[in-house]
């Protein structure tokens, strides 16, 4: 089992101080959004990680139009993001917010299947959005990535709100019914799953809560389907820790270890 801090930032030295607190918290490797800094400089991005005895990958960041959170807090977010160059530019092809030159694994969303993939993309179990639709159906993803070849990265919230009324699947529906239909979907893509983003949800507090803590069967479901002596990779999905970092991290990476203890 192996731990993996995700790490987005703006400026290279962050990048640099986000990957010795990583390391120092317990995490054995970072997954960086492909934004800003890190986007036009990803092999400089990943040997400071390394030179940190951390293993690098990569995530596709979203634009202000395809974010799945659409609120009016969160357009007027993404649109000062966009203009300090946090996000790609409306308009970005596949292939300049996903330089081909990176050579390591790359965390793509589903309708990216439409794209001809790499090796080394890795296909998330979401669609990002267009005019308040998924820019690929459920069905449409499932179908391309069981008759295809790339690796898969299971997202415990995204796996439920990717689908049909996935908003009202997740309020309307107890613990133990949830339970089913991500074990099932995850024995579904079976052995092509390399990473599990686990990403806690609650009524109250939306997506990326502190894992564990929301109204998604975290634990049970882990305990169900993660084998402790896999090379199967965990990143906790959580909002954005903004005080006492160093000590944040640890806490983060102590607490994914007892989820699966």
């Amino acid at each position: 089992m192996r731990y993996c801090l995700p790490v987005s930032t703006l400026h290279w030295c962050s990048v640099a101080k986000m990957c010795k607190m990583a390391k120092a918290a317990g995490f054995d490797m970072v997954e960086f959004l492909l934004a800003g800094w890190i986007l036009e400089h990803p092999e400089e991005a990943a040997e400071m990680a390394r030179d940190e005895g951390l293993d690098v990958r990569f995530h596709l960041a979203w634009t202000r139009q395809t974010s799945s959170a659409q609120t009016l807090f969160w357009c007027a977010a993404w649109r000062i993001l966009t203009s300090v160059g946090w996000l790609p530019k409306q308009g970005s092809t596949f292939w300049e917010m996903a330089p081909p030159i990176i050579t390591d694994a790359v965390v793509v969303y589903a309708e990216n299947l439409l794209n001809g993939l790499q090796v080394n993309h890795y296909v998330q179990t979401m669609s990002t959005m267009k005019d308040g639709r998924f820019q690929i159906s459920r069905a449409d993803a499932d179908r391309r990535l069981l008759g295809g070849v790339q690796l898969v990265v299971f997202d415990t919230y995204h796996d439920l709100h990717f689908r049909d009324g996935g908003l009202q699947i997740l309020e309307e529906n107890s613990r133990v019914r949830l339970l089913e239909l991500m074990v099932a979907d995850y024995k579904m893509y079976g052995s092509r799953i390399a990473e599990i983003h686990i990403q806690d949800w609650s009524k109250t507090g939306g997506r990326s809560v502190w894992p564990g803590t929301g109204d998604l069967p975290i634990r049970e479901f882990l305990l169900e389907v993660v084998n402790r002596d896999s090379e199967l990779i965990l990143t906790p999905e959580t909002k954005p820790i903004m005080r006492n970092v160093a000590d944040g991290l640890k806490r983060l990476c102590n607490d994914v270890q007892d989820l699966v203890d």
